[in-house]
């Protein structure tokens, strides 16, 4: 294993356990929570694994509307992707990260939208 892909598992690894943790906050905060996950895989452009993701939905009595998703996608790319990159056809794109849209149901309280992301193509970030 080379160390872009290890830098990669370890930010994988990173947004996983975060994504756990702002659920069991969620939960803890609104006990009347719903969620609904959806674990879901992809293929790369030549229809080999691709990675995949974790998507949760949340809604409750505090919480309107929620959503703590990740993901890890990887494999190759269509050649005019790679060239937009400035890559190569061969250059593989690993991207790793997650998504914060949380919407309580008071006015009030702040909402929050963030994205955090690694993303690697070839072998630079």
């Amino acid at each position: 294993e080379n160390k872009l892909e290890e830098k990669i598992q370890k930010f994988h690894s990173h947004v996983l356990a975060l994504q756990n943790k702002i659920t069991e906050e969620i939960k803890r905060i609104d006990s009347k929570i719903k969620i609904t996950q959806d674990l879901w895989e992809r293929k790369d452009f030549n229809e080999k694994p691709g990675g995949g993701g974790v998507t949760r939905a949340f809604a409750g009595e505090i919480f309107e509307n929620a959503g703590v998703n990740t993901s890890y996608v990887k494999g190759s790319v269509s050649p005019q992707f790679a060239e937009s990159m400035g890559g190569k056809t061969a250059d593989e794109l690993h991207a790793t990260g997650i998504s914060l849209i949380i919407h309580p149901k008071n006015p009030r309280v702040p909402t929050v939208h963030a994205n955090f992301r690694m993303i690697a193509f070839g072998d630079r970030f």
